[in-house]
């Protein structure tokens, strides 16, 4: 997918005029910093999970669940809570201290909301690659939904300092680790 819009990116500029050919050189360069992020965040208990993505041994205490359901519930009052196995080690952008990540799913009849939760110096909280990609989902709407496709041009020129905030806040490894599993 990222791919795909980088390729559309790259090949536009040579459909417009000149003036336009430098805003779509801007946007193709923040594009590629996009390519540089981490995945999406997913489920990684589940049946597809990777062998670096290890149940961690003794799974959630009650006031880790109690925890994690207050924080859910901040974001996403009267939801049902549903905790996911904890997975041992967090992608290096969580930062050092992240120790192990949940996936969490809130939800109505109607609606459900899964995020990552990490825990960082012992609480669970958001991490920053979650931050992130929500921040993203508000500028651009859920990247797998139709509402992120085919923005205008003009919807990118209104929105270019936005942009350029939300690519230049991209969480980023402190070292050459690849992930933070001990």
């Amino acid at each position: 997918m990222k791919i795909f819009l980088i390729a559309i990116l790259i090949l536009i500029p040579t459909l417009v005029s000149g003036h336009e050919s430098a805003f779509f050189e801007k946007q193709t360069e923040l594009w590629e910093q996009l390519s540089s992020m981490p995945p999406y965040p997913s489920r990684k208990d589940g049946p597809s999970y990777s062998v670096k993505d290890k149940l961690r041994y003794v799974n959630i205490s009650d006031e880790e669940v109690r925890q994690i359901q207050a924080k859910a519930l901040e974001l996403n009052p009267g939801m049902t809570v549903n905790i996911g196995g904890v997975t041992v080690g967090c992608p290096c952008e969580d930062g050092p201290n992240c120790k192990d990540q949940v996936w969490v799913v809130t939800s109505t009849s109607v609606n459900s909301i899964g995020l990552m939760y990490s825990k960082i110096d012992g609480s669970w909280v958001i991490g920053p690659v979650q931050s992130w990609w929500m921040q993203y989902e508000m500028l651009f709407g859920k990247i797998d939904s139709p509402k992120s496709w085919g923005k205008s041009i003009d919807w990118y020129k209104q929105n270019e300092d936005s942009l350029t905030k939300l690519y230049d806040s991209k969480p980023s490894c402190l070292s050459d680790n690849t992930d933070s599993i001990e």
